[in-house]
């Protein structure tokens, strides 16, 4: 098994319990860059366990991190997992089983967002990340052959030498934020399969603030743009106007006009205060909905800055 850690050095005792409680034969953790604590707490939590190697690298990428990890790895699958997920019993069995099934495989695990029992005034981006994952889940039962092409890594494994085979992937050091479809992409082209579970399962702990979540809108918006210039064969030519999709006319008037950034800035100033407002008075349905408006403004915005964007 492998995770990448970077900056979570106060949630790993929450996820590292379950982690190690899996049969896996052998944990490749490798700690990206960050100097938070997160090394040292991997070392003593695990000391003593045989089947644990912590490797501190320079951060370049969760990417690299990974490729590094397993390289290092032995063992046939490899099972890799995001370092906020808590993982249910039997998780490495259950990947090692549908392995043996077949060659050529990539198994792609369950991992719904954790949505808080009562919603709170901060708590709609998990509810707004909750909700993408399970319609990019239905996708996926839908249609198999969408799964690699819409790759979510965080509970997803190779064969060890078919996951080497896929060094191509490396090379789009551009990427901000879809290296895994990127690399779901390149794993389609060599020919390997997906298979998604949803009893292979673990629980996503998100939470981000939402400054957080409107830099990550923004980096979507880059790699929107960079992932169809990479594969325009497989993803299709990139529509400049996929954020209006989908909007009543008013918001899209507004969304046009804020690719202006002179009108931009003081809308996304005002929405985000209202995000605030509304989710001080209770007025959670009203917050998710502008809370999804900004989103796309600022992930038009992330697509505009892109080169010819």
């Amino acid at each position: 098994m492998v995770m990448s850690t970077y900056g979570r050095r106060d949630a790993l005792p929450r996820v590292l319990p379950a982690l190690l409680d899996q049969d896996a034969t052998e944990y490749v953790l490798v700690v990206n860059g960050s100097r938070d604590g997160s090394l040292e707490l991997l070392r003593e939590a695990t000391a003593g366990d045989d089947r644990v190697q912590v490797l501190f690298l320079e951060n370049k990428g969760l990417t690299n991190a990974q490729w590094v990890a397993a390289q290092t790895a032995t063992s046939d699958v490899v099972l890799f997992v995001d370092d906020d997920v808590l993982l249910h019993p039997g998780l490495v069995r259950g990947h090692a089983l549908r392995h043996a099934e077949a060659p050529g495989r990539v198994v792609v695990g369950f991992m719904p967002t954790r949505v808080p029992e009562q919603p709170g005034p901060r708590s709609f981006t998990t509810r707004l990340y909750a909700q993408e994952y399970l319609g990019v889940v239905e996708k996926w039962e839908r249609d198999p052959a969408s799964v690699l092409p819409n790759l979510w890594m965080g509970n997803v494994s190779f064969r060890r030498e078919d996951y080497l085979g896929l060094q191509a992937h490396l090379g789009a050091p551009g990427l901000r934020y879809h290296q895994d479809k990127h690399l779901g992409v390149v794993a389609q082209r060599a020919g390997l399969e997906a298979v998604f579970d949803r009893t292979l399962r673990a629980d996503h702990v998100h939470e981000r603030s939402l400054e957080a979540f409107l830099e990550q809108a923004r980096r979507q918006g880059w790699d929107q743009r960079l992932i169809h210039e990479l594969h325009p064969d497989v993803l299709g030519p990139y529509d400049p106007d996929r954020f209006a999709v989908g909007l009543p006319r008013p918001a899209r008037a507004l969304l046009a006009a804020t690719a202006a950034e002179p009108v931009r800035r003081p809308v996304v100033a005002a929405l985000s205060a209202a995000v605030g407002a509304t989710g001080r008075v209770g007025r959670y349905g009203v917050q998710t909905n502008i809370a999804k408006l900004l989103r796309r403004i600022e992930t038009q915005r992330g697509a505009r800055s892109y080169p010819n964007g």
